[in-house]
């Protein structure tokens, strides 16, 4: 940490030259060599934030963390609904945010061992790009995959049955790999937690009008934050 914080003290002295005369008019000028010394201290920074992200990964340290409860309820047969989720080859069809969806690998006969990759984008533009190893699948009841790529932990759909209501739960618990993601998060950290919302909230209804059901409600809970501030939640 102390390299990163030599470099982010670096940014600031480039810039910090006298801009005006004494009649107040612009002095010194972006000059190429100004800009050039920005640039490198900037790809340093970069690099650096890059290889504490895996270093911290291989210590053990924390990254920035998000675990995200997503339910929705829809008034359509759990068999329906299963298959709609369960065949994310089509979610870019139907479902905003997702990009791109790829078979990578086909697994078992199964489906175990089967690796899809996945791009989602917000509505702030970046994009997240990440690999789901199917781990567990039974059918009309749960999906789980472990994430590899700008994201890495594990996802988990499970699904169930309340009268004519199909209830989904998405448990979306990851680490952010990307440098600059892990480098904001003290300060963009509640704006990503927002877009995944955005990006579910979408899904949600997305997935009521592919079914022609009622979207009877959702709801979406930052998991993080109710430990923290319920002592009921167990301290791991």
């Amino acid at each position: 940490m102390p390299r990163i914080a030599s470099h982010c003290l670096a940014l600031p002295r480039i810039a910090s030259f006298n801009r005006f005369d004494e009649q107040g008019r612009l002095r010194d000028r972006l000059t190429p060599q100004l800009m050039r010394a920005f640039l490198v201290n900037f790809v340093r920074l970069a690099k650096t934030t890059t290889e504490h992200s895996k270093s911290a990964l291989q210590m053990g340290s924390p990254l920035a963390e998000y675990h995200l409860l997503t339910i929705w309820r829809i008034e359509a047969p759990v068999e329906q609904v299963y298959e709609a989720i369960e065949n994310s080859l089509r979610w870019p069809k139907w479902w905003p945010g997702v990009r791109d969806v790829q078979q990578r690998a086909c697994g078992a006969p199964n489906g175990l061992g089967n690796i899809r990759r996945y791009v989602w984008q917000s509505k702030w533009l970046y994009r997240v790009m990440f690999d789901v190893c199917a781990t567990r699948i039974q059918k009309l009841v749960a999906l789980e995959g472990t994430v590899e790529g700008d994201l890495s932990g594990v996802g988990r759909w499970s699904f169930s049955k309340e009268g004519s209501v199909c209830v989904v739960h998405y448990d979306w618990h990851v680490n952010s790999m990307r440098w600059w993601m892990n480098f904001t998060a003290p300060f963009l950290h509640s704006m990503f937690i927002r877009n995944h919302i955005r990006i579910m909230e979408q899904g949600g209804e997305a997935l009521a009008n592919l079914l022609f059901a009622p979207l009877v409600g959702q709801l979406h809970l930052d998991l993080c934050d109710l430990k923290s501030h319920d002592p009921r939640w167990p301290r791991k």
